[in-house]
């Protein structure tokens, strides 16, 4: 173990880190993609963060909404790498190259709408505030995985410093939608919690 290893471990044993894995505990589990913090993105429902990643290697829009409604391990052996050769995933029939902007975004609107959907995911994120958040399952190479562990983290922690005035005001007030699967994207489009302009214009008043 080299002195890198042995830092995290330190930094993990005294409360200052979280390495996020499905075997850990509170808030590590939950964190994880396949954790099963269901969550419904431009109208397509998801059981998992993990399925999520793995359906945008699938270009037919109908077989990646059934991906995504199915575990991770269900996704994985449905998918193929054939996507790294052109580094190009899709979206409901769009395409998108991996290394692009629209990626990028793409997959932060993701776990935003799986912050907003998923009570279990957004308060385990909100309870590592002033933590560092840790990945070591997705590989480092972006030309070979959909999500880095190094994008993973930066994605989450961005997620959680942007939210966190609005989650201390509105906790325990956000439209619940899971896990009974009720509601709709537009269910949320009239909540200034959800809905960036109309934050804006409250903001205003």
């Amino acid at each position: 173990m080299n002195l890198k290893e042995l830092y995290i471990k330190w930094k993990i044993r005294n409360g200052k880190a979280v390495l996020i894995e499905l075997e850990g505990a509170y808030p590590a589990a939950e964190l994880s993609n396949e954790c099963y913090n269901n969550f419904r993105f431009e109208e397509i429902n998801c059981r998992c963060m993990e399925a999520f990643l793995y359906a945008l290697k699938v270009q037919n829009p109908k077989r990646q909404r059934e991906i995504c409604t199915e575990n991770g391990e269900y996704a994985r052996e449905w998918t193929t790498e054939d996507w790294q050769k052109e580094q190009v995933l899709w979206w409901k029939g769009k395409e998108l190259n991996r290394h692009s902007s629209d990626f990028a975004q793409l997959i932060k609107n993701g776990y935003e709408a799986m912050f907003y959907w998923s009570p279990r995911f957004r308060d385990a994120l909100m309870s590592t505030e002033g933590k560092e958040l840790l990945s070591c399952r997705m590989g480092n190479d972006p030309c070979k995985t959909v999500l880095t562990d190094q994008e993973f983290t930066d994605v989450l922690t961005e997620l959680r410093e942007s939210k966190k005035e609005e989650y201390h005001r509105h906790r325990g007030r956000y439209p619940s939608m899971w896990p009974n699967c009720v509601g709709t994207d537009e269910d949320y489009a009239g909540s200034s919690i959800y809905n960036p302009s109309l934050r804006r214009s409250e903001s205003q008043k």
